[in-house]
């Protein structure tokens, strides 16, 4: 069996299994969970502490498989890093619970069923904002396109508010069936918006604010899934760096999204880190590997106490590992990122990177394909606004060659999707 999907947009809530082979796995998960307790300290320390014996224990003894086997940790009173003394002070076991879903991968793509039928010649603009992340979602887009018989396109549209506005004016003259807009803030794009609305443009919108009621059929990656990715990386430092750790936080401004992921982090670390700390400096998307290491190693150096560095996204962390080494401070700093790049696998399979908070873009991209398929059909279109698409990896979970590879956050998620549209 395994666990049921979840209902879309709902963080699974961690209950009793309900059989054997069900609670083997949440077994595994614990497991996991307490591998999270073999925390990594400033200088690159491990340590087992008391809270993660006690999870193995309760981890066998769930194994027993009783009615009376408690659906929490056995040691979730128990630190769970080297700085803490009591859950009371870190409120450890309501971290690593909050975490949990973040560590637990999914075997099923979440749809309400399969597509009626496909949207055939449909006109598809995809509106590509100048950060890696949109053109390996270009990727995954035309090649669901080209599954679901749309007719592909993409346009860039840059990364300024003067670039985002002339892109959407490109997208009204050109009237498709359907826009797909990440990372464009429908505030600035809102006279736009409404033209498509009126010409009856079905409009996706994904990693933005939240859209204007009835302006966007598709909306995907809101705020709040922005934020409660931020608040998963928070947790996850809590639980590998201690109840006193200090953060740096590389943003992205111009993309709203790591905005919000920002507040995720800072808010979750002031409410249940006290002893940790925040600080955030902003960067450019042209500055990926050129000036974004430099910038970053300069705030290290003026504040020393810094050990963990959170990037917005993967491919800004390239050239860090090697700027780190330079300025000789390699083992003294612990960084991760999410939506991972080749830059990033490499890193994790060195171990100079600690984590990832993984997706697939074309994984991602194929539940907006999805959306839009049922959209431009007439069928109802699935809430997937806070939708969870990404799980922590670290280097163990590359088994695959980067070069020619790329992580499946579900296992062949490809061929679930091609069954549910009816192509495979």
């Amino acid at each position: 069996m395994g666990f049921e999907v979840p209902q879309l947009g709902v963080l699974r809530e961690w209950s009793e299994p309900s059989d054997a082979e069900e609670r083997e796995e949440r077994v595994m998960l614990r497991i996991r969970v307490v591998a999270l307790t073999l925390t990594r300290t400033r200088l690159g320390r491990l340590s087992l502490t008391v809270g993660a014996v006690a999870l193995i224990v309760g981890a066998l003894a769930g194994c027993g498989g009783g009615s009376d086997s408690s659906s929490t940790s056995a040691g979730a009173d128990e630190t769970t890093t080297e700085a803490s003394t009591t859950a009371d002070d870190s409120g450890s076991s309501s971290t690593e619970a909050k975490l949990a879903p973040y560590l637990q991968f999914e075997k099923t793509i979440q749809v309400p069923g399969p597509l009626k039928k496909l949207p055939e010649n449909a006109d598809v603009l995809f509106l590509e904002c100048s950060a890696l992340p949109c053109k390996q979602e270009g990727e995954g887009l035309k090649r669901g396109a080209e599954l679901l018989k749309l007719n592909y396109k993409a346009l860039s549209s840059g990364a300024t508010p003067e670039s985002f506005q002339s892109a959407a004016e490109q997208a009204v003259r050109e009237k498709p069936d359907a826009v797909l807009l990440p990372a464009l803030q429908p505030s600035i794009i809102k006279t736009q918006l409404q033209e498509l609305n009126e010409e009856g443009v079905v409009v996706a919108l994904w990693a933005t604010e939240q859209p204007p009621a009835g302006s966007a059929e598709v909306f995907l990656l809101s705020p709040k899934y922005w934020e409660n990715d931020g608040a998963a990386m928070a947790r996850y430092v809590q639980v590998n760096g201690g109840t006193d750790a200090n953060v740096l936080f590389v943003n992205q401004s111009v993309f709203s999204f790591g905005n919000y992921m920002g507040k995720g982090i800072s808010q979750t670390l002031k409410a249940e880190c006290p002893g940790c700390s925040f600080s955030e400096i902003d960067t450019l998307p042209e500055e990926v590997g050129t000036k974004i290491p430099t910038a970053v190693i300069s705030e290290l150096q003026k504040n020393p106490s810094i050990d963990w560095v959170i990037f917005a996204y993967g491919a800004m962390d390239l050239g860090f590992p090697e700027a780190l080494k330079a300025a000789g401070l390699e083992g003294q700093v612990n960084f991760i990122s999410q939506s991972p790049s080749k830059n990033n696998f490499e890193n994790l399979k060195s171990g100079s990177e600690v984590a990832n908070l993984a997706s697939n873009e074309t994984f991602f991209v194929y539940y907006v394909l999805d959306s839009v398929a049922r959209a431009l059909n007439g069928e109802p279109v699935p809430d997937r606004e806070d939708m969870q698409t990404g799980w922590f990896i670290t280097g163990k979970d590359v088994t695959f060659d980067p070069a020619t590879e790329y992580w499946e956050p579900v296992p062949n998620f490809a061929a679930q999707f091609e069954e549910t549209w009816g192509v495979k």
